[in-house]
Formats: structure tokens, C-alpha cells, sequence
């Protein structure tokens, strides 16, 4: 229906560039989920994080503020397959 053929062909571009694109982010969204939240689910107990979390978000109306220790993250930060994951 396009007439042009320099409409056409940028219109072509365009599309390939979303592909690539789109492949990009499915390939980002696997690593991140299967590389590091599935492991970080196994090494971390989330919840004094998530109410950590919910207590800054909300002004103290919900969750607890309690710092986080750094020995919170030794496991996190000393698992391999999370850490290949950022890599």
C-alpha cells in the first residue's frame, strides 16, 4: 500500500530494530529471573528486607525500619550463580 520505497525501507528498519530489540529484553528478563532472583529466593530470607521497604515507601504507616546487617548479603553476595548473573 506504501508507495515509497524510502518510507517502506525506513519502516523495515524500524521493524528489525524493534526484533533486535525485543530479543535483547526477552534475553535480560531470562538472565534476571533464572540468574538471580531464583537463587536470591534459596540464599536470602526476603521478608526484614520487604519490610524495610514497605516502611520507607509508605512514611512509617507499614513495615518495620531495622538497618540491614552487611552479613544480611553474605550469602546473596557469595553465591556463584548470582553472581554470574551480573556478569
Amino acid at each position: 500500500m506504501i508507495s515509497n520505497d524510502s518510507i517502506k525501507s525506513l519502516l523495515l528498519d524500524i521493524d528489525s530494530l524493534y526484533k533486535k530489540m525485543k530479543s535483547e529484553e526477552d534475553h535480560y528478563r531470562f538472565d534476571t529471573e533464572e540468574r538471580i532472583y531464583k537463587p536470591l529466593y534459596n540464599t536470602m530470607d526476603l521478608i526484614p528486607m520487604i519490610r524495610n521497604f514497605e516502611y520507607r515507601v509508605t512514611y512509617g504507616a507499614v513495615g518495620t525500619f531495622k538497618p540491614l546487617r552487611a552479613d544480611y548479603f553474605d550469602g546473596f553476595l557469595t553465591d556463584g550463580r548470582i553472581k554470574n548473573g551480573f556478569r
